[in-house]
């Protein structure tokens, strides 16, 4: 029975009327909150985002009414200190590329109930005819995060997920820095990487911050081959075929000096 409710990702709002709905139903004591940095939809700039909860009688203003508030045209990092901590319901559906929900998730973490519930959408929508192969950010957030998974497998892998936070969630949690990574579908926006960064930098420790640089240098093509640089004085290079030349050449371009070759 979960008091804070914060859905990331609104569109047309659709699930953000069933939430509502459902807490009706359930006679929760909660507010939903539900946050998206757009505030026309992504596929008709003629509609509003949430324009569906208009149409059914339920909020779609910037104040909110009862226990719903409908926060939009600011990303999330924005948000949160508005929302509060106690967050015991999270939603992720948003962009479902990297770096998309894993910098979501690692932006609200802080922010979550010890034994919070966090709902994943579209876990295996790269699987989806004519989806993208890219479209795995929710996914890779269900695979690299430690906590207590529920997949609700039956014929086949299901396209919601969910996870409860657990001790072992902070413990492991440069697992989800470490995911960012992977090659990333799009490269936000300095202002917004700005957000995440002072996000992580009041939040986190010095080896996420760490991770989090190396994760935007290498998306931003500065990092190269370099993730393994380390500021030593002699550098050999072992093998001199297509690969050994091309770190020589990436090397040279940054200014770092290869004493040679080892063959």
């Amino acid at each position: 029975r979960p008091r804070k409710i914060v859905e990331v990702g609104v569109a047309e709002g659709g699930t953000t009327a069933v939430i509502l709905e459902c807490a009706r139903e359930l006679n929760l004591d909660c507010t939903v909150y539900s946050v998206d940095v757009a505030e026309k939809l992504y596929y008709d700039p003629l509609k509003d985002v949430g324009f569906v909860l208009k149409k059914m009688g339920k909020n779609g203003n910037e104040g909110g009414r009862d226990n719903h508030r409908l926060l939009l045209g600011k990303f999330l990092p924005e948000r949160l200190d508005e929302i509060g901590d106690g967050i015991d319901f999270l939603i992720l559906d948003t962009v479902h590329v990297l770096p998309g929900e894993i910098l979501d998730f690692i932006a609200a973490f802080p922010y979550l109930a010890h034994d919070a519930v966090v709902v994943l959408h579209d876990t295996c929508l790269h699987y989806a005819p004519g989806m993208s192969v890219n479209e795995v950010a929710t996914s890779v957030l269900l695979q690299s995060v430690v906590a207590d998974k529920f997949l609700n497998i039956q014929d086949r892998y299901p396209n919601i997920a969910a996870f409860q936070i657990n001790q072992d969630s902070y413990t492991y949690l440069t697992n989800m820095f470490s995911a960012l990574i992977l090659p990333w579908a799009y490269l936000p926006e300095d202002r917004e990487l700005a957000l995440y960064e002072a996000a992580i930098q009041k939040h986190y420790n010095a080896q996420c911050l760490r991770l989090f640089h190396q994760a935007v240098a290498t998306a931003k093509g500065r990092e190269k081959f370099l993730w393994c640089w380390n500021g030593f004085q002699h550098v050999l290079l072992y093998g001199k075929g297509k690969r050994g030349h091309a770190f020589l050449q990436s090397c040279s371009d940054d200014g770092i000096k290869i004493d040679g070759f080892v063959v």
